[in-house]
């Protein structure tokens, strides 16, 4: 399906009443051990939009691997604004499948991830994990491919930044220097 035509169709579902009975079976089907099950269970839940983040985003803080997957999944699916500072929060999880989806997440929102992504980099960069500087490097670099970077950004230095070994020492000042210029 055209992402046009999905985007039609969420909406168009956002304005009728939600269905908590449905979306309780959708959110149970996602622990299946089925695959397909999990697929149109997490394909329903996407299509109530936005509306549904607050539900998902209780799957997060679960023990099951699968459920904190599919939540990440729905909300990467779902690209609202609203989902930044939980991608990025998630760029640290242990699993490395998570931080992927977060990354991907991030990068599915374009270029309105970036100064949350640079304010995160310099937010006690002593204690940053080498996850948040991969991460960082993963969504910048694909921006920049993609074109959803902001006309002056300097993305060749800041992914140069991001792969040295000094971290937050060499990352730190440029961010600073970025956010001083970047035009919200």
């Amino acid at each position: 399906m055209s992402l046009i035509k999905n985007k039609r169709r969420i909406m168009q579902q956002e304005s009728r009443p939600i269905d908590n009975t449905r979306v309780g079976e959708w959110i149970k089907k996602l622990n299946s051990k089925n695959g397909l099950e999990r697929q149109k269970a997490r394909e329903n839940l996407v299509m109530q939009g936005r509306r549904i983040i607050p539900e998902v985003l209780k799957l997060l803080d679960r023990k099951q691997h699968i459920l904190r997957w599919e939540a990440m999944k729905i909300l990467e699916a779902i690209r609202d604004v609203s989902s930044i500072p939980v991608f990025i929060r998630k760029l640290e999880d242990d699993d490395s499948e998570i931080r992927w989806i977060a990354a991907e997440g991030l990068i599915r929102t374009g270029n309105r991830c970036v100064k949350p992504m640079l304010k995160r980099l310099i937010e006690n960069p002593e204690e940053n994990s080498i996850f948040i500087y991969s991460g960082a490097h993963h969504i910048f670099y694909d921006l920049g491919k993609e074109g959803a970077l902001p006309g002056n950004f300097p993305a060749a230095r800041l992914l140069e930044a991001l792969k040295n070994p000094g971290w937050w020492e060499n990352v730190d000042p440029m961010v600073y220097e970025i956010l001083k210029n970047f035009r919200s």
